[in-house]
C-alpha cells in the first residue's frame, strides 16, 4: 500500500482542529499525520492542541509561535516528511469523513502511475463558485508526490495566500497528470470563526495575494485548462 503523510496546518480553529484530527487518524492510508499550529492565540485552540498531543500521542505537532501563513506552515511541516506522497489537508471544512478521506487516497494508490495531483473537488454552497472553479482551483485537500510540492516552493515566487494557485501554476505548467475527485465537503467562512477584523484582513490579503499572483493571465489559464478531468474516469 502507497504510504501518505497528511499535512494539516492551522490557526485558530479552536474545536474543528479536535475534529479534524479524530477523522484523519481513523484513515489507515495515512502513514504519519503531522499538524502546524501557525502561531494561533485564542485559548480554544490551545486546549483543542492539548487534547490532540493526549489523545493522539502519535499525531506530530510543530508549534509555530508567531503567525506566518498557510504556505509557511505546510513547508515547514514538508520538512519532516519521510513518506513518497502527501495530502494536505484543513482544519476548517464541513461534512469531513473517514470515507471519503480512505476513498481518495485508496484512488490515489490504486492510479500513482497515472496521476502527478489529486484535487478533492469541494461541494460549492452557491452556482458561482463552481462556475469560476474556485471549488477545484482554490481546494487545499490535494494530494501529490513529495517532490512536486516540494519544486512548487524551489521554483516559484509566492507568497503565503497564494499556495493553492502556485501548486495549479506549477503542474500546468509541467503538464503534469492532474485530476479531481468530488467530495461532501464544504468551506467554513472566516467570518464564521475569528473576530470580524481578523476575518476581513485575512480576506483582504487572500484577494491582494490572488490579484498579485503571476497577473490574470495565469488565473484564466487555470480556469479555462486546469484539471478538467475527474479520476473516476480512470477506473
Amino acid at each position: 500500500m502507497l504510504e501518505i503523510t497528511c499535512i494539516i496546518p492551522f490557526y485558530n480553529e479552536g474545536k474543528s482542529l479536535l475534529e479534524t484530527v479524530k477523522i484523519a487518524s481513523k484513515v489507515p492510508e495515512f502513514t504519519e499525520i503531522i499538524t502546524i499550529n501557525d502561531g494561533s492565540t485564542n485559548p480554544e485552540t490551545k486546549r483543542m492542541m492539548k487534547k490532540v498531543e493526549e489523545e493522539f500521542p502519535q499525531v506530530k505537532l510543530i508549534d509555530k509561535k508567531r503567525n506566518s501563513g498557510k504556505a509557511a506552515a505546510v513547508k515547514s511541516g514538508l520538512l519532516k516528511v519521510k513518506t513518497e506522497w502527501v495530502f494536505l489537508l484543513d482544519a476548517d471544512l464541513r461534512n469531513l469523513t473517514i470515507k471519503e478521506l480512505s476513498k481518495a487516497m485508496k484512488l490515489v494508490d490504486r492510479h500513482q502511475d497515472q496521476l502527478d495531483l489529486l484535487i478533492l473537488r469541494r461541494s460549492p454552497d452557491d452556482k458561482f463558485v463552481r462556475a469560476i472553479r474556485h471549488d477545484i482551483l482554490m481546494s487545499g485537500e490535494r494530494a501529490m508526490r513529495v517532490k512536486d510540492l516540494q519544486a512548487v516552493y524551489d521554483e516559484l515566487d509566492f507568497k503565503n495566500y497564494q499556495l493553492e494557485m502556485a501548486i495549479n501554476h506549477y503542474f500546468q505548467k509541467n503538464r503534469k497528470r492532474c485530476y479531481w475527485l468530488q467530495t461532501e465537503l464544504k468551506n467554513t467562512y472566516k467570518i464564521n470563526k475569528w473576530k470580524l477584523d481578523d476575518s476581513w484582513e485575512s480576506y483582504r490579503q487572500e484577494i491582494v495575494g490572488f490579484v498579485k499572483y503571476d497577473g490574470a493571465k495565469t488565473y484564466v489559464k487555470q480556469v479555462a485548462d486546469f484539471c478538467y478531468d475527474s479520476i473516476e474516469d480512470l477506473e
